[in-house]
């Protein structure tokens, strides 16, 4: 029979290869990195580090500024999408809406048909009136299956147990090597490390939470005035590189299908005036006829509005920000004046 003081060791010893595994989920509770567990104030980007920010989930940032500020701004119109969504300005789309229209922004990271239906059965639930919905597409938006075991693109919980999932994927991301070692240096970040992890930002727009609303003021004003200051040949180059050469396959399927429709039902219950913009890309491959036929079909041929071929857009790289393709502010007013032109 093993003595006590074995017993003992053997226990001492356990809890001893045991602390590490309790220290991480401690260490993640005091530091709460991506702003998940409390409230931290109204700064919507999250933690900073030496020379660059921890990205939080954008659809959680959206509700919980909806939270926050929903009392006193009561929107009643919503811009839906992913993150080609963010330039597409409040101030511009309220000139097409009627006297009285607030505004606010419900986008998600690597957004999803599936999402935006969520959000709009969400806003619902929570007793606001979708009055008015701008639901901002593009092409690859078409292929895209929720992605929930990515705490960055996760859709925000909306029970319990989405939440609970929701914060074990956080967690997840937080123990990551990679995480830990950004953490352990004190947040160094060099180009290799930025352009691997997205849970890594540098780019650091202008907020106004009331409206969950991004703003590149620094970047339209220089645009404006001396764009070949912005458009440097080092970023047309970033731009250039980007471009997609895959071949086009149909996106919408059976699934895809039954998400447009429910998102359409929706919006047809809710009454909601919705206007749907398919953008351009640089490079990339427009919607293809057959999926654009199904849009219209479901959606409704008046209120889509497809640039996604747009060849002048397509192939002009100071359209837009970035490698990434989002569309610069002047490009998305074009693109909302054009389509409420047609209307």
């Amino acid at each position: 029979m093993a003595s006590r003081a074995s017993i003992l060791r053997f226990i001492g010893r356990t809890a001893l290869a045991a602390l590490p595994l309790l220290l991480l989920p401690i260490a993640y509770a005091l530091w709460d990195p991506f702003w998940v567990l409390r409230d931290h104030g109204d700064d919507a980007l999250g933690m900073p580090g030496d020379t660059a920010r921890l990205s939080r989930n954008a659809g959680w940032v959206a509700m919980k500024n909806l939270e926050q500020y929903g009392d006193s701004v009561r929107p009643d119109s919503f811009i839906f999408g992913s993150s080609m969504s963010q330039n597409f300005h409040a101030r511009d789309w309220e000139r097409y809406l009627p006297d009285g229209a607030s505004v606010y922004h419900m986008d998600q990271s690597m957004e999803t048909l599936e999402g935006i239906a969520d959000k709009v059965e969400w806003l619902a639930e929570q007793g606001y009136q979708v009055k008015n919905a701008l639901i901002i597409i593009e092409e690859a938006m078409l292929h895209r299956n929720p992605q929930d075991n990515d705490f960055l693109f996760a859709r925000p919980p909306r029970d319990l147990w989405e939440e609970v999932a929701f914060q074990l994927t956080a967690f997840q991301l937080f123990k990551e090597p990679e995480f830990l070692m950004w953490a352990a240096t004190g947040g160094y970040l060099d180009g290799a490390t930025e352009a691997r992890r997205a849970f890594l930002t540098t780019d650091l727009p202008t907020r106004d939470p009331s409206r969950n609303e991004s703003r590149y003021t620094t970047f339209d004003s220089l645009i404006a005035v001396n764009p070949d200051a912005y458009f440097t040949a080092e970023r047309l180059r970033r731009i250039e590189y980007n471009e997609d050469l895959t071949p086009p396959q149909p996106a919408i399927n059976e699934r895809r299908f039954s998400e447009l429709k429910r998102l359409a039902w929706l919006l047809k219950r809710e009454h909601t005036a919705a206007t749907v913009i398919i953008v351009p890309r640089y490079h990339r491959r427009p919607v293809m006829p057959a999926d654009l036929m199904a849009l219209r079909a479901v959606l409704g041929d008046t209120i889509l509005h497809d640039y996604s071929g747009d060849h002048a857009l397509v192939n002009d790289p100071r359209a837009y920000y970035d490698h990434a393709g989002h569309p610069t502010a002047a490009t998305c007013s074009a693109l909302l004046s054009r389509a409420f032109c047609q209307q």
